[in-house]
């Protein structure tokens, strides 16, 4: 395999590295982590109820954008006189200034979603490195190689804002 397509392959690799350990920091609450990654809602009324931006509808409201997942408190008396409750949602920020689009693509690109794809793209890196390393220059190869080549180099394109694209 060539430096050039070996270069495109490691730098991919390490911005897929980046996009990740952002996503895991995002998963985090003190000292406790989501592996998978943080599960993002946002949340409205006195109890906070979980709503879903309608992209169709320019008023959205919501209080805060939270965590699916419950961290633990502590046991920090959370629920008023009547109760404790060992866990809540992580907050991340209130929705004042939030239009609607973009906090319908906030909850859909979560540090879950986004962990994920990062995984997804990984494959597909290794598996383009392993195909271009494997072949031995027939007509047949020429193609892998052209296709693997089309796959690494549109795998860059989302990273073209970035250093080194």
């Amino acid at each position: 395999m060539s430096d050039v397509k070996l270069g495109t392959a490691e730098w991919i690799l390490r911005q897929l590295e980046e996009r990740e350990a952002w996503a895991r920091e995002a998963s985090r609450e003190g000292s406790h982590y989501l592996h998978d990654g943080a599960h993002w809602q946002w949340v409205a009324g006195d109890y906070w109820e979980p709503v879903d931006p309608d992209v169709t509808d320019p008023d959205f409201e919501a209080n805060g954008l939270t965590s699916v997942e419950e961290f633990p408190t502590g046991g920090t008396n959370i629920m008023g006189h009547n109760g404790i409750k060992q866990t809540m949602s992580m907050h991340f920020l209130y929705t004042e200034g939030v239009s609607t689009g973009a906090a319908g693509h906030i909850i859909r690109n979560d540090p879950a979603f986004v962990l994920r794809a990062c995984a997804v793209q990984r494959l597909l890196v290794q598996r383009c490195v392993r195909e271009l390393n494997q072949r031995g220059g027939g007509a047949e190869d020429g193609l892998v190689d052209c296709l693997a080549w089309d796959i690494l180099t549109m795998l860059a394109q989302q990273f073209e804002r970035r250093p080194g694209a």
